[in-house]
């Protein structure tokens, strides 16, 4: 005789509230757990067999003004206790984004505009080892103009708080860097809350930043296909290069997990004059 499961759900209270959790069994060793959700907040399903100890049952899921729902396998289990955690501030696993593994590659479509007309092309990119840079210990994302080399970016090597761009190379411009380093993404964000950051570049001067990180349910369509549950981020900054002149810019770009970066818009205002990048993701491959 099958022994019956003791259930209980319990709701930790640290953003709104929008449901409780329903239980419904869909044979004899699996289970449905569903609940409702916000959009804008994340939710983590955990379980327990004493009530003190907790373990997270996969990824934290995105809110999506509806219900969420985790099926769980509960063959063997003779008792077993659920809750879900509701989060307004946002928690990232960057390893998930694959910057820190070696190997990993990306190829995206270009297209610049400008004083000096339209320009389109593609972009291969490879993570392609681990080195030092300005006394950082950085991975090396080298990037290929129609398989030219065209760029590098030096990113730090600890993805704890953040990915971090430490500076590169360009074959235009030479050497660049950014002190402190730039985030790209922050591992612990609260959604729509613009964060200040003040760092000096070896372009743009003393830049002032605010960023901006958003959930992205998606869809988002590009060339390597259709991409669901992204981390949009939003850059606006103003600068001086050299001579004196002011610059202002705006860049949005697109994460995926398991992917990488999906997707980029820039615009920026130089004297008058405005340019502006976008590239999308063609191809990936990630280890």
């Amino acid at each position: 005789m099958r022994a019956l499961i003791s259930l209980s759900a319990i709701l930790l209270l640290t953003g709104t509230v929008t449901g409780n959790p329903a239980f419904r069994a869909l044979d004899q060793s699996t289970l449905e757990i569903r609940w409702n959700s916000t959009r804008g907040n994340q939710y983590e399903l955990l379980t327990s067999t004493d009530l003190v100890n907790w373990s997270p049952l996969g990824p934290r899921q995105l809110g999506v003004d509806g219900p969420l729902s985790v099926v769980q396998d509960i063959s063997g289990n003779a008792k077993g206790f659920f809750r879900v955690a509701e989060y307004t501030e946002f928690e990232l696993d960057l390893s998930r984004f694959n910057f820190g593994t070696v190997g990993s590659k990306w190829s995206y479509d270009v297209v610049e505009a400008g004083i000096g007309g339209t320009e389109r092309y593609t972009w291969d990119s490879e993570i392609e080892r681990r080195t030092v840079f300005r006394g950082e210990d950085v991975v090396e994302w080298n990037f290929y103009r129609d398989q030219a080399w065209d760029q590098t970016i030096y990113i730090l090597d600890d993805f704890s708080t953040g990915i971090y761009e430490v500076g590169g190379v360009d074959a235009g411009q030479g050497e660049q860097w950014n002190d402190p380093a730039l985030p790209s993404l922050l591992a612990t964000f609260t959604p729509g809350v613009a964060t200040p950051y003040n760092y000096q570049s070896g372009v743009l001067g003393n830049v002032t930043d605010r960023i901006t990180i958003f959930p992205d349910l998606g869809p988002l369509t590009v060339p390597a296909g259709t991409f669901t549950g992204l981390i949009r981020v939003e850059h606006r900054y103003n600068g001086v290069v050299q001579g004196g002149f002011a610059v202002t810019g705006v860049t949005t770009e697109w994460f995926a997990p398991e992917v990488g970066l999906v997707r980029h818009v820039g615009e920026v205002t130089l004297a008058g004059f405005v340019a502006t990048t976008e590239f999308s993701l063609r191809s990936y491959e990630v280890n």
